[in-house]
């Protein structure tokens, strides 16, 4: 593994430590955003997030790519440490011990009442990882 990919994937198994956005886009290409912290990094190195009833999850189901964008630390600053993780929709569980593990994993690292609203767990696999900002190399002139 990479240091950028070992870096970020391990941002994402600190929920206290980061903030993240999910973002996906419908088959016509609109657009969504949504604050998720509930992610989990599998031995694989695939990634799987617990989702609501909500746009993020109708979008992966017609549209299997997202980008998750994930910053370390508190206050942000342009020079706060953060990567876009692109992601791919391996699957979509609305039964079964992979969406049970996430529930159990929400209720007890975030609250049992998100875990309840969960209908789906997602698996993804990550396919690039980019610094949240990439300065253009100097131009020699």
């Amino acid at each position: 593994m990479t240091a950028r990919k070992d870096h970020a994937l391990k941002l994402l198994e600190n929920p206290d430590e980061h903030i993240g956005v999910l973002g996906t886009a419908s088959a016509d290409g609109r657009p969504n955003i949504a604050y998720i912290s509930s992610t989990r990094v599998m031995d694989d190195g695939s990634i799987v997030v617990g989702l609501g009833n909500n746009q993020s999850l109708a979008n992966l189901e017609e549209n299997p790519h997202g980008v998750y964008f994930v910053i370390e630390g508190f206050p942000v600053t342009f020079k706060t440490p953060g990567y876009r993780i692109y992601l791919e929709a391996r699957a979509i569980e609305r039964e079964g011990p992979v969406l049970d593990a996430t529930r159990t994993f929400i209720a007890e690292e975030f609250d049992p009442n998100a875990a309840k609203m969960t209908v789906a767990s997602v698996t993804f696999d990550v396919t690039a990882i980019r610094p949240m900002i990439e300065m253009p190399a100097p131009s020699e002139e």
